[in-house]
């Protein structure tokens, strides 16, 4: 849909594959005929594993909430209910182009953000496999394209914090590097030009989604470009796609909001890489912090590996293969570098704390580097590329994450948007569901979403309001805790909770005109804002006789 020339891309690049010459610079040393298709139909089918779990009913308490369902059913430069808009760490139109597609073709909102989440994994499988089959043949662009899709970044960004921004980029960097790639192997004037507007589509696409991410991004793509591939017009794409993509945040370049996260209490320790570790928790200051950083063992030890091989193994790869090899592993070197606490003066004289949220999003942009070493071991060890070892390898890979394949679902179905948010976009309304039907009883049952912890045990105010006369007056009210054992601060992310509160009328009035519900501070009196201000409190109109 978004680009109909796209099988005519992919059918010139395999056509430039088959033109390599062996006496050329370009790699020559692939496992296969180039048209064998076979190990991405086994990587496609062994992807289930990975999104698998976003097609269970419902939703999982990521850290996001229903943020995202929220924000795709309306169209919005940046992202802003239940979150502070900001240019560079924000989530921008882009991120919610397809789900809002879905959404638009019927599909619930969390349906389609789940279908979306789905997408974004194969995409970013397939991203790998086009990518690196040129460089290391199918079966070992189909170890990597697998490797990426089972990576604990990935996982953990779908599932724990389901942020969709950051999984669209995921799934469009390895999109980028192909298209980098077939642009240097392109064999006419017309590819050229069609993988060139490739390249500034997906470039203009990403800084459309996460302007902060996709900075680094193009930082980064330009890297590949100079020191891999040697080619002037990669990067004149790069540098006009990252150019289109600015160009289209020009309306909101003042757009700017503080952070609410301290960016330098959130590096990771060495010993967070490596450690087993899964469970749904917020990224916390401090080596305690429950949030899984972890490489993934099948990356790390095939990554040994490979290196042993590389620095052993006769013939060497192919020239760009081998620069290749090298961009991998000191690209990925120095990016999980920069999420590690040594690199805080980088951050802080670059001012590149300006553009994300965590230092441990530069996560994201190594993933693709992480791949490259695992995809070359059956080109540099012939064995690994026969089917008893190479199918050992991607189960190998497979039972590595399966432990990460897991999440706490919630059944709660939300509306298309929340009733209303409440404090600095701490809370979410979900449901407030009003009962007369028994007077003088009246109940009021109340649903509601964390979206960031609460510093203090706030109370709740439940009001029947009655317009008698000029004024209106209260004629019942409930003040106290929202829920008595599970006091406001031990609410955690995503966490939903239900509680349903009475009002006793007097028998003069068996319904009230209106009913106002909100949060306030009990030591002073003072409200919690709701709907960024715009009032602090939430009216519940009741029934009239």
């Amino acid at each position: 849909y978004l680009f109909p020339n796209f099988p005519e891309l992919i059918s010139i690049y395999h056509e430039s594959c088959r033109n390599s010459s062996v006496n050329s610079n370009k790699p020559v040393d692939l496992n296969r005929p180039v048209n064998s298709k076979q190990p991405l139909w086994v990587m496609l089918l062994l992807s289930v594993f990975a999104w698998a779990p976003a097609t269970h009913p419902g939703y999982w308490r990521a850290l996001e909430g229903f943020l995202p369902a929220f924000n795709l059913t309306t169209l919005q430069r940046i992202a802003a209910i239940g979150v502070s808009p900001d240019l560079w760490r924000g989530e921008g139109i882009g991120a919610f182009i397809l789900p809002h597609l879905l959404f638009r073709a019927g599909l619930a909102p969390v349906v389609a953000l789940r279908m979306t989440f789905i997408l974004a994994i194969m995409l970013g499988g397939v991203g790998i496999y086009l990518w690196l089959e040129h460089h290391f043949g199918s079966r070992g662009a189909a170890l990597g394209g697998l490797t990426y899709m089972l990576l604990p970044t990935v996982l953990a960004t779908v599932y724990i914090r389901g942020r969709l921004a950051d999984v669209i980029v995921l799934a469009l960097l390895p999109w980028l590097f192909f298209a980098l790639t077939a642009l240097a192997h392109s064999p006419t004037q017309k590819s050229r030009s069609l993988h060139f507007l490739f390249a500034v589509l997906l470039l203009g696409w990403l800084w459309l989604s996460q302007a902060g991410l996709a900075l680094l991004a193009s930082l980064l793509l330009l890297a590949y470009a100079l020191f891999v591939l040697r080619n002037r017009i990669l990067v004149a794409s790069v540098l006009v796609g990252a150019a289109v993509g600015a160009a289209t945040l020009l309306p909101i370049s003042s757009l700017s909001t503080p952070a609410k996260i301290n960016f330098t209490e959130h590096f990771v320790y060495f010993f967070q890489l490596l450690r087993n570790h899964w469970q749904v928790a917020p990224s916390i200051p401090g080596w305690q912090d429950g949030y899984p950083f972890q490489l993934g063992l099948s990356v790390v030890t095939i990554s040994f590996l490979v290196i042993w091989l590389w620095a052993t193994t006769n013939p060497q790869p192919a020239v760009e293969n081998r620069r290749l090899l090298q961009f991998g592993s000191i690209g990925s070197a120095l990016l999980i570098a920069l999420c590690l606490s040594f690199s805080a003066p980088f951050w802080q004289l670059t001012g590149a704390e300006r553009l994300l949220s965590y230092p441990w999003q530069i996560l994201i942009l190594a993933s693709p580097l992480l791949v490259i070493l695992p995809a070359a071991l059956p080109s540099l060890a012939p064995a690994f590329g026969e089917t008893p070892l190479w199918s050992a390898l991607l189960l190998l890979t497979l039972a590595n994450s399966y432990p990460n394949l897991t999440t706490d679902y919630i059944a709660t179905e939300p509306p298309t948007q929340p009733l209303a948010i409440i404090g600095d976009n701490q809370l979410a309304l979900l449901s407030a569901q009003l009962d007369e039907s028994q007077p003088p009883t009246v109940t009021v049952t109340i649903g509601w979403q964390v979206l960031q912890p609460l510093a203090f045990d706030y109370n709740i105010f439940l009001q029947a309001l009655s317009d008698e006369g000029s004024q209106a007056h209260v004629v019942a009210q409930f003040d106290g805790q929202p829920l008595l054992d599970h006091p406001a601060t031990t609410w955690s992310y995503g966490e939903i909770f239900t509680a349903t509160y009475t009002l006793q009328m007097p028998a003069q009035e068996s319904s009230a005109p209106l009913y106002i519900f909100g949060m306030y501070d009990w030591r002073d009196g003072t409200r919690l804002p709701v709907d960024g201000g715009k009032d602090d409190k939430f009216a519940i109109h009741g029934k009239k006789e």
